[in-house]
């Protein structure tokens, strides 16, 4: 799915969570344990150690100022991970979720907004993400809803072997 972030609208939310940046020094453990509860249940989801998470902290693409946590008081809820393109000058989300408990209260939608705002500050002028269409948590109709349309589709196929 994809967003144009020419007329991005000023969002504000009135919600009691925060939206912060993602401190490695101090929240991979907490960030990881919420990342795997998140997509455990999701379409090919393979558990991933600490050490596998932290990984993605090596990619040339990681920066920690574009990674996102939701967090009610001092528990973190929820999560987006950001990436851009310079060249290109498209952002990417690459993951989003939120915890089970606290979903369809519009936290998806606040971390989506507050990822295009950085995003937009960041010089991009369009954000994509890929979306599995058949999640369970009816995750296209959040990204429909904030403004995000299909911009291409793919069939997978598996063969078990």
């Amino acid at each position: 799915m994809k967003k144009d972030l020419k007329d991005l609208p000023i969002v504000s939310s009135s919600s009691s969570y925060r939206i912060t940046r993602f401190n490695p020094d101090t929240e991979t453990v907490s960030l990881h344990e919420v990342f795997e509860e998140v997509f455990s249940d999701h379409f090919d989801y393979h558990p991933s150690s600490l050490e596998d998470f932290m990984k993605r902290f090596l990619r040339s693409s990681f920066n920690p100022d574009l990674w996102f946590v939701l967090k009610e008081e001092k528990e973190l809820v929820g999560f987006a991970f950001c990436t851009v393109n310079a060249e290109t000058k498209l952002g990417e989300i690459t993951h989003l979720g939120v915890r089970k408990e606290w979903r369809r209260k519009g936290l998806a939608h606040d971390l989506l907004y507050h990822s295009f705002s950085t995003l937009k500050g960041e010089g991009m002028v369009s954000v994509a993400l890929l979306v599995d269409s058949d999640s369970y948590t009816d995750a296209t109709i959040v990204y429909q809803k904030a403004g995000m349309y299909v911009n291409r589709g793919f069939t997978r196929y598996d063969l078990e072997v």
